[in-house]
């Protein structure tokens, strides 16, 4: 409990695999009964799981492990417009409204790098999926705009 990891499940019904066209219908089981499904979490000691996460959403950087989601909902409570990417050994703060300087500087404070590694783009309005969850694939091409 309360060990926070990536969220494995296990079981007769985890689906066998993707098929693309009808003779992978007859296939064996390619996840061998596994799905690792990308999310990080926890167990609480009732075994209720909470996802904090997801594995892409996490950097390494500078010998930190960061967990963008994690600091994205943390930057929301001071600003409620602030999305978050990494690329190349850069941290990318995506927001729609002006920054102040006390926000910035809480904002480098929270993330713990550098300014030179951490830059603000100010954007119209955030990508969005057809399911309305942000689009972060999009954002990471806007870096160099």
């Amino acid at each position: 409990p309360n060990e926070v990891g990536e969220v494995i499940f296990y079981g007769d019904n985890v689906c066998m695999g993707i098929a693309t066209q009808i003779n992978d219908l007859a296939t064996s089981d390619s996840n061998l009964g596994r799905l690792a499904t990308g999310d990080i979490g926890y167990l609480d000691s009732d075994l209720n799981l909470y996802i904090t996460g997801r594995t892409q959403r996490f950097i390494k950087f500078h010998g930190s492990r960061i967990n963008l989601d994690e600091l994205e909902y943390q930057l929301n409570e001071i600003d409620s417009e602030i999305i978050l990417t990494a690329h190349n050994d850069t941290v990318y703060c995506f927001h729609i409204n002006d920054l102040s300087h006390e926000i910035r500087l809480e904002i480098r404070k929270r993330v713990g790098i550098i300014e030179t590694t951490l830059q603000y783009k100010q954007i119209n309005e955030f990508p969005r999926t057809e399911s309305g969850k942000i689009a972060y694939s999009q954002l990471i091409g806007w870096t160099n705009e």
